[in-house]
């Protein structure tokens, strides 16, 4: 796993399978595709195959699937990681994975939505960004 391939293809949705073909390849049956190119560094595969393990009460199964990625460092495998445990109610160990890639230093532990400006809000007021990032705690 090439941690600057993954956040490119991530970033750019270019040479990757996109998430809604995932989505629509699990919904049509092919859970094997899926499968198989989660394992060949496909994201957005790896990240709709461990839902679709945790889905079937498989969450050991579903987080082998996601360790490799998260183990590149990059931001995108750790925050999508992150959700999947915090949608499992596990929700310190979302936090732990989160707060370790941000102590090995990454640059930009939160990265705004496309027109989201959190710091216009109003004092005492929260953003109304779609990003879920409060401006006032």
């Amino acid at each position: 796993m090439d941690a600057t391939d993954l956040d490119s293809r991530a970033r750019t949705q270019s040479g990757c399978i996109p998430p809604e073909l995932a989505s629509r390849l699990l919904e049509r049956g092919r859970a094997d595709v899926v499968e198989a190119q989660a394992g060949r560094g496909q994201w957005f595969c790896a990240l709709a195959w461990a839902r679709a393990l945790a889905d079937r009460g498989r969450e050991a199964d579903a987080w082998e699937v996601l360790a490799p990625y998260v183990a590149t460092g990059r931001w995108t495998a750790v925050v999508g990681a992150a959700g999947v445990l915090e949608g499992w109610g596990r929700v310190d160990e979302a936090i732990d994975i989160t707060r370790k890639r941000m102590e090995a230093g990454h640059p930009k532990p939160w990265t705004p939505t496309r027109g989201c400006s959190p710091g216009t809000a109003a004092p005492g007021r929260r953003s109304t960004c779609s990003c879920r990032m409060s401006t006032t705690g």
